[in-house]
């Protein structure tokens, strides 16, 4: 009799490479969408810490932040920002006295930010006041801005 020598996978052999292979593309698809959102929350962070730079700026010359009830005079806000709305807001009607101001970042609806809210004031204190919460993201614990999902700064 002739040894029978069989070359090839089985289908079973096959079918368990295709599920682990699946299994893995799950994963790394997760990954990389959360990996592209936290790459895109580097926008709000440079531009909010631009402007409040060029706000300062403007307060070493004028002794005020700018017309109220907009900063967008004194400093221009971003127009072009691919993923967030840039709003500015002089504090003078309150008991500071034109002496402060907010920056806010809103995520833009219709792309993956929307939902991420983030501001800066005049103190430099920065504050992440709404993220995404149906997606999994978690607010920060400290005045600060969100780095990831589990909402560490």
């Amino acid at each position: 009799m002739r040894n029978k020598i069989s070359a090839g996978f089985t289908l079973i052999e096959l079918l368990i490479v295709i599920a682990v292979v699946a299994i893995l593309s799950a994963m790394a698809i997760a990954n990389y969408s959360d990996y592209v959102i936290r790459s895109k929350l580097q926008e709000p962070a440079s531009l909010l810490n631009d402007l409040r730079a060029k706000l300062e700026l403007y307060y070493l010359d004028n002794r005020h932040y700018g017309p109220s009830p907009s900063c967008g005079i004194s400093v221009p806000l971003p127009t072009e920002a691919k993923y967030f709305n840039y709003i500015c807001t002089s504090n003078s009607a309150n008991a500071l006295g034109g002496q402060g101001y907010v920056i806010e970042a809103r995520g833009i609806p219709g792309t993956n930010m929307y939902g991420f809210v983030m501001q800066i004031d005049q103190s430099n204190t920065k504050r992440t006041l709404s993220v995404p919460t149906s997606r999994g993201w978690t607010l920060p614990a400290s005045d600060c801005w969100v780095q990831n999902r589990s909402g560490a700064c």
